[in-house]
C-alpha cells in the first residue's frame, strides 16, 4: 500500500510524518546551513544553543534530523542522489563520516506533564526537585532507547549489552549502583517517573522526602559519551541533547532551566527549541548573551537559500502526491496573460491616460512622454504600457512637488524609460488595488509571502496546490493563471485573519492595531508622489515621547506603555512583525523596523519588497490599540 498523499502540501508538522523514510524524502537539507554557521564561529558543540522561531519555521525539523535513526539511513544511503546533499552537510557538521554515525542525537519534547508539576499544592523546593527528577529520568531513558537504535538493537530487550561507566563522585543517583548495564539505568530511571506520575495521579497526601528528586540536571553530563559502552567501546563521538518545545514548560521551570544550562560550564552539547511565545523580556529581544538562532532572522539573512529550500520542499512534496503531479513552480504563471485581462488593461490605461493629460496640462516639458505614451505606443493594450503611464504620472507629481528653480527643459521619452524601476513596481501595485489586474502571483512572490517560514510556505502552497489538481482532475491545463493563485492567495491570507481570533490572546487589540497600521502604510505607499517606491512597509518606534511627563525613550519600561509592548510582543511571538535593524540618523543611529508579514501585505495591498518604513511616535502608535 503506497504511503503517498493525494496533497502532500497539506502534511506539517514533521513529527507527524512517522516513517524516517517519508521523512528525508521531504526534509530541505539546506536548514542545516544555519548550523553549519554555528559551527563555523565555533559555537556549536559543547555548548548551549537556543533555537527559536515562531510555529512552522522547521525548528522541530532541524532536530529530527539528528535521531539516529535518521542519521543511519543517509549514511548507509550516501550513494543515493536523493541523500546527497543531506550527507554532505552532516559530513560538513562532523556527526557521520563515510565510515559511520559519529553522533547520538536525544530528543525529548516538553509536554504537558512538566506544566503539570506546577498545579501541585508543594512548596516551591520540592516543585523543583520533581521537575529535574522527571526530566533527568526522560533523558536517561531516551539515550538508552536511542543507543539501541545507534546498534542495531531491541530495546529494552537488549539493554543489558550496554555498560554506564559513571562513577558517579557526586552522589547524584540514588537507589542504583554505579557501574551499571544499561537494563539497570533503564529500571531506576523508570521506576523514578512511575513515581512522579503517581503524584501527578495522586488526590492523597504523599510523602514527597521518599521520592529521590533531584537539584540538577546531571544527565546531561554524567551520560557522556566515554561513559556509554557497547562491546567495550563508547557509542558515540558525541551526544547531542536536544530540548523541544521549551515553551511548554511553566515560566518557573524554563527560567530554572534556562539559568541552570547556561550557568553550567560542562562539555555538554544542548539545544534547546521554542517558539517565541515565551519571550517575556522585550528590551532584550534581539540582545541575548547567550548562543542563538533565529530561524527567520537566519532566512532572512539568506534569502537565496530560503529560496533553495522551499524549492527542494516544494519539488519533493508535489512529487509524492498519489495524483501523479511531480512538478510545483513550473505550474505557476510568472506573467500576466494579455489576452485574458485585455478589457480590464483597455480600461485601466484609459483612465490612466485621462489623468495623464490632466496633470501634465499645465507644463509643456513632458509633451514628449504624452506623445509617446498616447500616440507611438497608442495601439498597444499591455501590461508593460499600463505601468509606464503610471509611473509618468509619478514623476510628473514628483516635479510639481520641487521646491527649487525648474529651466523647464522639455523631457525626453529616453529620460522616461531609464531607471526608476521602483516607480514601475507601483504602478503594478496600482493596477492592483484600482484595477484588478494580478501582483500576487508566481513562485518568487509565493517565496516572499512566506516570510521566512516553511509552514506559511505551506499553508499557501497547499490551497494552490489544490487548484493544480483540479485542473489536472478535470482534463485541463494544470497550470494556474496569475488570477487564480492570487485569488487562492488572497483566500489563504482572509482565513489567516480569522484565525487570529482564537491564535493570539489579545487578538482585538492587535488586529485594531494592525488595521490602522495597515491604512497608514497604504496612506504613504498610494501618495500622489509614491515617496517611499515601492512602498512602505515597515514603521521604527520614534523614541521622543509627546508627553513631557515621560521622559525620552522611556516606552519601553513605562507603565503607560504597557498595551504597546503587549500588542508589540504578541506581533513578534506570532511572526506577524520581522524584525531589522537599520542604521541612519545622526552619529549612526541604529533603528529597530518592525515589517508585516507578507501575508498582511497582501491583505493591505502593499508591496512584497523590504525597505521603506516611517518613523512613528509611540502615543500614536498606542492611540492606534484603543480606537
Amino acid at each position: 500500500m503506497s504511503n503517498k498523499l493525494r496533497n502532500p502540501f497539506k502534511m506539517r508538522a514533521s513529527e507527524k510524518i512517522e516513517s524516517d523514510v517519508n521523512f528525508l524524502r521531504l526534509f530541505s537539507p539546506e536548514v542545516l546551513n544555519v548550523l553549519i554557521e554555528q559551527q563555523k564561529e565555533q559555537n556549536l558543540w559543547g555548548n548551549v544553543l537556543f533555537i527559536r522561531s515562531s510555529a512552522g519555521a522547521g525548528k522541530t525539523s532541524l532536530l529530527r534530523i539528528f535521531e539516529p535513526g535518521l542519521l543511519s539511513l543517509v549514511h548507509n544511503h550516501k550513494g543515493n542522489s536523493d541523500y546527497k546533499e543531506t550527507h554532505s552537510k552532516l559530513k560538513m557538521l562532523g556527526v557521520i563520516d563515510n565510515k559511520k554515525v559519529l553522533a547520538l542525537g536525544v530528543l525529548i519534547k516538553c509536554t504537558r506533564n512538566y506544566e503539570l508539576l506546577e498545579e501541585i499544592d508543594i512548596n516551591p523546593h520540592h516543585k523543583k526537585r520533581l521537575f529535574y527528577a522527571l526530566l533527568n529520568s526522560r533523558l536517561i531513558l531516551a539515550t538508552l532507547k536511542r543507543v539501541t537504535e545507534l546498534k542495531s538493537l531491541n530495546f529494552p530487550d537488549d539493554l543489558d549489552q550496554i555498560t554506564f561507566e559513571y562513577k558517579d563522585n557526586h552522589n547524584y543517583f540514588k537507589k542504583i549502583n554505579l557501574p551499571c548495564t544499561g537494563e539497570d539505568l533503564f529500571n531506576w530511571a523508570s521506576n523514578l517517573e512511575v513515581e512522579i506520575y503517581e503524584v501527578l495521579d495522586s488526590f492523597l497526601t504523599v510523602d514527597y522526602d521518599s521520592i529521590e528528586g533531584h537539584d540538577e540536571l546531571f544527565s546531561i553530563y554524567s551520560l557522556n559519551p566515554e561513559h556509554i559502552k557497547f562491546n567495550g567501546e563508547q557509542v558515540a563521538e558525541k551526544i547531542i541533547f536536544m530540548i523541544d518545545d521549551a515553551h511548554k514548560l511553566s515560566k518557573n521551570q524554563r527560567k530554572s532551566l534556562f539559568e541552570y544550562v547556561t550557568e553550567q560550564r560542562q562539555y555538554c552539547s544542548v539545544w534547546i527549541s521554542e517558539r517565541l511565545v515565551k519571550i517575556e523580556d522585550f528590551s532584550s529581544f534581539l540582545n541575548r548573551d547567550y548562543n542563538e538562532i533565529n530561524l527567520e532572522s537566519f532566512w532572512s539573512s539568506n534569502t537565496a537559500k530560503f529560496n533553495k529550500a522551499l524549492l527542494q520542499i516544494s519539488l519533493s512534496r508535489a512529487s509524492y502526491s498519489t495524483e501523479g503531479i511531480t512538478s510545483f513552480r513550473e505550474y505557476l504563471s510568472d506573467f500576466i496573460e494579455t489576452s485574458t485581462y485585455k478589457n480590464k488593461l483597455s480600461t485601466a490605461i484609459n483612465k490612466s491616460i485621462t489623468e495623464l493629460f490632466k496633470v501634465s496640462s499645465f507644463n509643456s516639458k513632458f509633451s514628449e512622454w504624452v506623445d509617446y505614451l498616447v500616440n507611438e505606443v497608442g495601439e498597444e493594450i499591455t501590461p508593460e504600457r499600463a505601468y509606464l503611464i503610471r509611473k509618468a504620472i509619478l514623476l510628473i507629481h514628483r516635479d510639481e512637488n520641487k521646491n527649487q528653480l525648474d529651466f523647464n527643459f522639455s523631457l525626453s521619452k529616453e529620460q522616461l524609460l531609464e531607471g526608476n524601476n521602483e516607480l514601475i513596481s507601483v504602478g503594478k501595485l496600482f493596477l492592483n488595488r484600482y484595477d484588478k489586474i494580478p501582483y500576487y502571483y508566481g513562485f518568487s512572490n509565493l517565496s516572499k509571502i512566506s516570510s521566512n517560514n516553511i509552514e506559511q510556505f505551506l499553508s499557501f502552497s497547499a490551497e494552490i496546490f489544490e487548484g493544480i489538481l483540479s485542473n489536472s482532475i478535470a482534463g485541463k491545463n494544470p497550470s494556474l493563471t496569475a488570477e487564480r493563485q492570487e485569488k487562492i492567495i488572497k483566500k489563504v491570507v482572509a482565513q489567516k485573519w480569522d484565525e487570529l481570533d482564537i491564535l493570539l490572546p489579545n487578538s482585538l487589540e492587535v488586529k485594531r492595531f494592525l488595521n490602522n497600521l495597515g491604512r497608514f502604510l497604504q496612506s504613504k505607499t498610494f501618495s500622489d508622489t509614491a515617496s517611499y517606491a515601492p512602498g512602505i512597509t515597515g514603521f521604527a518606534i520614534h523614541q521622543k515621547s509627546t508627553l513631557q511627563l515621560i521622559k525620552d525613550e522611556d516606552w519601553e519600561e513605562s507603565e503607560f506603555y504597557d498595551p504597546l509592548r503587549d500588542v508589540i510582543k504578541t506581533c513578534l511571538a506570532y511572526n506577524l512583525f520581522e524584525v531589522q535593524k537599520v542604521i541612519q540618523g545622526k552619529k549612526g543611529q541604529q533603528w529597530d523596523i518592525y515589517y508585516l508579514n507578507r501575508w498582511l501585505c497582501v491583505m493591505y495591498n502593499l508591496p512584497l519588497q523590504f525597505g521603506g518604513w516611517n518613523k512613528i511616535k509611540p502615543n500614536e502608535l498606542l492611540r492606534w490599540i484603543k480606537k
